[in-house]
């Protein structure tokens, strides 16, 4: 496509209309790639177990407190709820996480190749496991 009087644009307006061609262009390809690259992206567990630490040690911990306050109060509000009253049944923190934990493998059914599911998941899991020690082996 050329640009001349003929086509009642001046050289210097064909030249500006070519440059903004170049860059949409030029844009669209970076676009492309990127979503080529995140798409084709596979995680290595090394990289989601990072993402699991950062989540359960800093992320959560710092907006919600520490997960064995934070999870006891979940448990108290889920027993109210539920009305159990029996102290030997009533849910623990260690329910809690472990349900947690189910919610997100339930999500991950529905959403397989979402990673936020399996980090979150590995948190729950791992919290989970840390009550173990802390109340031992149920």
């Amino acid at each position: 496509m050329s640009f001349n009087h003929r086509n009642n644009c001046n050289d210097n307006e064909g030249l500006e209309v070519l440059n903004n061609i170049a860059f949409k262009d030029s844009i669209d390809t970076k676009i492309t790639q990127y979503f080529q690259k995140k798409n084709s992206r596979k995680y290595d567990r090394e990289e989601i177990l990072k993402q699991v630490e950062k989540c359960i040690l800093n992320d959560r911990q710092n907006t919600y407190g520490t997960p064995e306050d934070n999870f006891q109060v979940i448990a108290d509000f889920w027993n109210v709820y539920l009305g159990i009253k029996d102290e030997s049944m009533q849910l623990t923190r260690q329910d809690v996480a472990i349900m947690m934990t189910l919610l997100k493998v339930a999500r991950m059914k529905s959403s397989p190749n979402h990673l936020d599911n399996y980090v979150d998941a590995a948190g729950y899991s791992a919290i989970a496991g840390s009550f173990c020690e802390k109340e031992g082996d149920k």
